[in-house]
Order: C-alpha cells, then structure tokens, then sequence
C-alpha cells in the first residue's frame, strides 16, 4: 500500500511536532509541576515557620511576665509591710527562732546609706568605673526600710536564720546585729538584727 505525498507530509509533520513536544513541551510542563511543589513545599515551610514564630513570642511573653513577677518580689514598687511581717516571721520560725519584737522605720534621706549596698555590688564583681549611675541617682531608685528585730534561740538556728535572709526571694541587707547573754538551761541566745529592706 502505498502512501500519497500528501499523507507522508502529514506523517512528517505529525513525527516532528512529536519531536519537539519530547523535546521541549514535556521538559517545560516538568519543569512546572516541580516549581508548583516546590511552591507547596515552601508555603508549608513558612506555616511551620510562622506557628514556630508564635511560639516563641508565646515564650518570650511568658519569660517577660515571671521575670516582671520575679523583680517586683525582689524590690516591690511599696514597702508591702504585711508581706514583709510574714517573711520575717516565717524566716524566723523556719529556722527554730523566736521573733520578740519588730520595729519599722523610713529612711527619707538613703543617699547617705548607700555604702552596704555599694559594697555588696563590688563583691559582685562590678569596678567604681562601670557603675554608671551616681550615688544620688542610685538613692532615687530605691528607698530604704530599717527594720530592727529581737530574736531568741539558738545560735546554729541563728546562723541558719542569716543565710535564709541572705537567700530571701526580697532583696534585704544585715548592716548590725548584736547577741546577748545565753540561758544555762535553754542554752538560747537574744539577737539583735537591723536591716535594710530596699523597695521602689
């Protein structure tokens, strides 16, 4: 059977569009369906991205917020007397001691009474140089309440006591402390404590 010129044309023509779509049609529509996952794979990176984003502002929100708890317990914008009767209170039973007597008063004027603090910064590590703030500026920070207690017992209980201040979640300082006679008995002493309890 033979074929007319007209039919080998067609079959030519056929052949080479044939050709070109191997060649070059086929490789473009590949090309495009990997660009569209592609597109997917990365719009999925960026959600993942973006719900990682959310958590760690979540993170940071909370880590703000116990931070903010954390400093106004260390120096509260008000003396807070009821919660700092508790504390003193507490650490005095908790340590086996007996608080007789507690007696508040203001410092108006802390400008002056800066010297332990100033001293507690530099065994920190901090040099007089790197202290930019001055000394009147530091006094407006903070204000200053002296607290002065009588305690009795034991004197292993009041070394345990005085760590329990030092670690005291209220930033507190012991600036005196003096210690009475002891009881053959009871062998208990009466102490004698003045601190300074800082707050805004």
């Amino acid at each position: 059977m033979r074929l007319s010129k007209e039919s080998l044309v067609v079959i030519s023509c056929l052949g080479a569009l044939a050709l070109v779509a191997a060649i070059f049609i086929m490789p473009a529509f590949d090309s495009v369906k990997a660009s569209k996952q592609t597109i997917s794979d990365n719009q999925a990176v960026l959600e993942e991205a973006e719900l990682f984003n959310q958590k760690i502002a979540g993170f940071n929100s909370q880590y703000k917020k116990d931070e903010l708890e954390r400093l106004l317990s260390v120096l509260p914008k008000q003396e807070e007397l009821p919660v700092l009767l508790i504390q003193l209170e507490g650490l005095a039973t908790s340590n086996g001691l007996i608080m007789e007597s507690v007696d508040f008063s203001k410092i108006e004027d802390n400008s002056k009474n800066l010297q332990s603090r100033s001293s507690f910064e530099s065994e920190d590590g901090l040099s007089a140089e790197s202290v930019v703030l001055s000394q009147k500026s530091k006094a407006q920070l903070y204000k200053i309440l002296l607290v002065s207690l009588k305690l009795n017992g034991g004197y292993n209980e009041f070394k345990n006591y005085l760590k329990a201040v030092e670690k005291n979640s209220r930033l507190m300082d012991v600036i005196s402390l003096s210690m009475g006679g002891s009881s053959r008995i009871s062998q208990s002493y009466t102490f004698s404590v003045n601190l300074q309890v800082y707050y805004q």
